[in-house]
């Protein structure tokens, strides 16, 4: 699928090469970001600033460093790979967050490790479902033509 999106934008084959990898791990960043944004919305919603500021520049100011880092070990690689590794590790650094939360509500309001639990469920149900949307949406789309 990525090689025939890559290839509507460009025919050269070296291009297309580096594209689809490129895509690919573009995509597989992006898995890891229903863990990162939401917890960061939650810690905007129950008024704590300093943690939500901390988690939303956690991202960007993971990469920076990243791409310099791996743009010189490894050269055009290293930059197509240094985003996913920032979504990655700030989706990993947002999990103790989401836990302290969760463990730090009383027993009446559902329980700590239940409202993780729950999180996770959601988290992995609204992925599954935006899967099978997108899904239909693209035989819908290329049904009609």
């Amino acid at each position: 699928m990525s090689q025939q999106i890559v290839y509507m934008f460009q025919k050269s084959a070296e291009v297309s090469r580096i594209g689809v990898f490129a895509l690919r791990c573009a995509v597989t960043g992006t898995m890891f970001l229903p863990l990162s944004v939401p917890v960061n919305m939650l810690y905007q919603s129950i008024r704590k600033p300093g943690v939500s500021s901390v988690l939303s520049i956690l991202r960007p100011g993971l990469f920076i460093p990243i791409l310099m880092i791996t743009e010189a070990a490894w050269g055009i690689t290293g930059i197509q790979i240094s985003q996913p590794i920032a979504d990655m590790l700030t989706g990993i650094i947002s999990i103790p967050f989401i836990v302290h939360f969760g463990v730090k509500l009383p027993v009446a309001a559902f329980g700590g490790v239940y409202v993780v639990l729950i999180f996770i469920f959601m988290l992995l149900k609204f992925e599954t479902t935006k899967f099978e949307e997108y899904s239909a949406n693209s035989i819908l789309c290329s049904s009609k033509t």
